[in-house]
């Protein structure tokens, strides 16, 4: 990576350009009064920038990668319990209509019960 002078990018700004697209190397340009400029291709802006699949190790979305173990699956279960146990809400489900809607429910209050 180059670091360069405001006034060198002026004079060579082809030469830099060229650089920085063809060799996709990043170049500075350290200004003395004013934060520093990184000149970056959009290519490799694009390529830093992108999601980052391997965060997901493979799997097609973020809940398939939540599902994808048990240990995981049972965690998510008992938290989606507790917040119906404690608004008495039961999960969204598809009306008649096919939107989903969340409606009171008693019943979380007996099934804590049972529970204990």
């Amino acid at each position: 990576m180059q670091i360069i002078t405001p006034t060198e990018f002026i004079r060579n700004s082809k030469k830099i350009f060229k650089m920085v697209t063809e060799n996709e190397e990043p170049v500075i340009i350290h200004r003395q009064k004013g934060e520093d400029l990184v000149l970056v291709s959009l290519k490799k802006w694009n390529e830093q920038n992108e999601p980052n699949d391997d965060a997901l190790h493979g799997y097609a979305n973020e809940t398939e990668y939540l599902l994808s173990t048990e240990a995981n699956r049972k965690h998510l279960m008992e938290s989606i319990q507790q917040v119906a146990v404690s608004t008495r809400l039961e999960l969204a489900t598809p009306g008649v209509t096919g939107r989903y809607s969340n409606q009171l429910n008693y019943d979380t209050f007996l099934l804590k019960a049972m529970q204990i």
